[in-house]
């Protein structure tokens, strides 16, 4: 039975760049089927989800799906501070108000999963559930801190999303979930550009988070719970990524 898998690193507003990156799973390997950066909204997330689904599909987002808190944070991000600060890794804090005051439409893709007949944390079927590409990305590679492609000037973030890329492209292509060494995967870990510049490299920059996004789906969905980390609850807001690699 075929199985996909569909990352995406939206704009919380959905009024800027959202990253999609699909994977489909034959032979053994996961394959890179298409991965693009669009403004867009929730009906064209839809669309792509329907056009790309099969028998089993699994979606895992870069966003909060879930905000059942009035203020302060919810206790999955609380956690997330507890365990992964050593790593200076932090989260933005959620809550309905800040959520409200600022237009954010994440909550709006839970919907659209929820309607097309998604299930949160779902071990078969149809499964989605937030994700979080920093821990994912020290867990599965064994960083000592979080990657730093997000901060400091472009030269710097670009040096950093290749090193970081780099590291990935091995892992992925050697490890288990195992993706297909194909020039659109070569094209999404070690981007080039023809001249560099905050909106071609903001573009990589989603693109590259949106796989990690399927590979966390991939990870889901070929080796589930026993070798995923599973922060908070679904009552409270709930996120998954790969264990650590010393845990397996």
């Amino acid at each position: 039975m075929q199985s996909t898998v569909i990352g995406i690193d939206p704009s919380w507003t959905l009024t800027n760049p959202t990253g999609i990156c699909v994977m489909q799973r034959y032979g053994g390997l996961w394959h890179v089927m298409e991965s693009f950066v669009d403004v867009i909204n929730t009906n064209s997330i839809r669309t792509q989800i329907k056009m790309w689904q099969t028998d089993n599909t699994t979606v895992a987002v870069d966003a909060p799906l879930w905000i059942p808190n009035q203020i302060g944070i919810r206790n999955c991000d609380r956690q997330i501070i507890k365990d992964y600060h050593k790593f200076k890794i932090g989260v933005y804090p959620c809550n309905k108000t800040i959520a409200n005051k600022r237009n954010w439409k994440t909550t709006s893709i839970r919907k659209v999963l929820s309607q097309e007949g998604y299930s949160e944390a779902a071990n078969h079927g149809l499964a989605y559930f937030e994700t979080y590409p920093h821990p994912a990305l020290v867990n599965i590679l064994d960083l000592k801190e979080r990657p730093l492609y997000k901060k400091g000037d472009l030269t710097s973030r670009y040096s950093a999303l290749s090193s970081i890329g780099k590291l990935l492209l091995n892992r992925v292509t050697n490890g288990n979930p195992k993706v297909r060494p194909d020039k659109l995967l070569l094209q999404l870990l070690q981007p080039e550009f023809d001249t560099l510049s905050l909106k071609t490299f903001k573009s990589a920059e989603d693109q590259f988070d949106a796989f990690v996004c399927a590979y966390c789906a991939a990870y889901w969905s070929d080796l589930g719970i026993s070798q995923s980390t599973i922060v908070g609850d679904m009552s409270a807001g709930l996120m998954i990524f790969p264990q650590p690699i010393s845990h397996h």
